[in-house]
């Protein structure tokens, strides 16, 4: 179990109708285990050649927003019958850099014992590279199937290595990350 007495659930997200699938089983998850927080991280592609620390600064702050709207939404559509009292918060990151090692490290940071993504993006590479660099359990969602569902969803139990070494320690060391808690205590 992570650091704390509660559940740490992550889920990475790409604004997709996948990454969608993937934070409504994170959300469900955490309704029904109680007692969860889930932080639900968009990590942009690190693409552009030579891009300013300064527009991954202002990128990060809009993406944020928009990764805390995306949160609500997927809230207000729970279904009815799960209780969203029991999900004690959660939280909206931005990372910067490869997408699987950003949601595994995330992960590793906040000592989470479940990751939740999507298997769509170009033929699951990202959920493939969190499956083998994550040090906790990986559940990768469907988007064709529903959340209701029988089987939208794969199990992956923990690889078995050790914990990797934090290296994502702070923005000087090029990685720039924010966070906003979207639910819960502030």
């Amino acid at each position: 179990m992570g650091s704390t007495d509660h559940f740490i659930i992550v889920a990475g997200i790409d604004f997709s109708e996948g990454a969608d699938c993937a934070l409504d089983r994170a959300l469900v998850e955490a309704a029904r285990r109680g007692g969860s927080e889930v932080h639900v991280v968009y990590v942009e592609r690190d693409s552009r050649p030579g891009s300013a620390r300064a527009r991954r600064e202002m990128g990060a702050d809009a993406t944020v927003d928009r990764v805390q709207q995306r949160i609500c939404q997927r809230m207000h559509r729970m279904p009815a019958d799960l209780d969203k009292q029991r999900i004690l918060r959660v939280v909206a990151h931005y990372r910067h850099g490869s997408p699987a090692e950003g949601i595994a490290q995330l992960a590793a940071d906040l000592g989470a014992e479940l990751i939740v993504v999507g298997f769509h993006d170009r033929g699951g590479l990202v959920a493939e590279g969190v499956v083998r660099l994550a040090s906790c359990r990986v559940m990768v969602a469907h988007d064709d199937a529903s959340v209701t569902g029988d089987q939208p969803w794969i199990k992956v139990p923990c690889a078995e290595h050790p914990l990797r070494e934090h290296h994502h320690q702070c923005a000087s060391n090029g990685v720039y990350a924010a966070e906003m808690t979207v639910y819960g205590p502030d």
